[in-house]
């Protein structure tokens, strides 16, 4: 196999032979912490953002985006490092270098749709939600909010009261979905024991729990994003310096 033929000097042959490799090497392990910590952040009790709207999740999708670029791009520029010759090790540090850069605008996105997500816009989603519950059409979402209730002892969105302004309600006083019930018995909901019901929103829940997830991608958005911009930099320091000329 043909390797990487180191350039004529001993600080070029450093650079491009060891802090290069092993800056991309770096950036194989940043990338799995993000496609982990984001696949993690989206797929546990993944219902709370189905009970919303899209556009929760979307910090989470880019940052799970970002991770799948710099994973893949480090990877295969790594492979290419260790067994490919310089012309080709030139073109694959360039190509690199433009990839990290489209991550590190996706992890900017991320952190900034962290910050200007309305968690407040989730109690009017929750509530038109609610309004479509058990009718054939809206399958998914009667699912949905079932798991919610049964799984976080919660009913309705602020309180269990917010049934009876719903198709399934019917302005009936005594009225819940059988998620409601803390037996979670057939008929249970229609039988109404107050001392049964869960009487706590699932509003309160949601909301923390997202909020919860946002701070993780707030964080490490933040941390993340300097340390693409600085490897960013750092590459294209040393293409432009050792590797340009090959």
């Amino acid at each position: 196999m043909a390797r990487l033929i180191p350039p004529g000097d001993e600080k070029k042959r450093f650079y491009t032979t060891k802090v290069f490799p092993g800056m991309v090497g770096g950036m194989i392990v940043v990338g799995f912490i993000m496609l982990l910590t984001s696949g993690i952040v989206l797929g546990w009790k993944n219902y709370h953002f189905k009970v919303t709207r899209g556009e929760n999740k979307r910090p989470f999708e880019w940052c799970l985006g970002a991770g799948v670029c710099i994973s893949v791009a480090s990877i295969a520029s790594f492979i290419v490092i260790k067994r490919a010759d310089s012309p080709l090790v030139k073109k694959c540090s360039l190509v690199y270098i433009i990839i990290l850069a489209l991550a590190t605008i996706f992890t900017l996105v991320a952190v900034i749709t962290s910050f200007t997500l309305e968690l407040d816009d989730m109690e009017n989603d929750m509530k038109i939600n609610i309004q479509d519950y058990g009718l054939g059409r809206k399958r998914e979402e009667t699912m949905n909010i079932n798991t919610l209730q049964s799984e976080e002892d919660c009913c309705g969105v602020n309180y269990y009261t917010d049934w009876r302004n719903t198709k399934f309600g019917g302005r009936r006083i005594f009225a819940v979905p059988d998620t409601c019930c803390k037996t979670n018995e057939f008929g249970c909901g229609f039988k109404f024991e107050t001392d049964d019901i869960n009487r706590r929103g699932c509003l309160e829940v949601v909301k923390g729990s997202v909020g919860k997830r946002l701070l993780v991608v707030k964080i490490m958005g933040i941390f993340i994003l300097f340390v693409e911009v600085g490897v960013v930099v750092a590459t294209a320091i040393i293409w432009k310096k050792y590797m340009s000329e090959w």
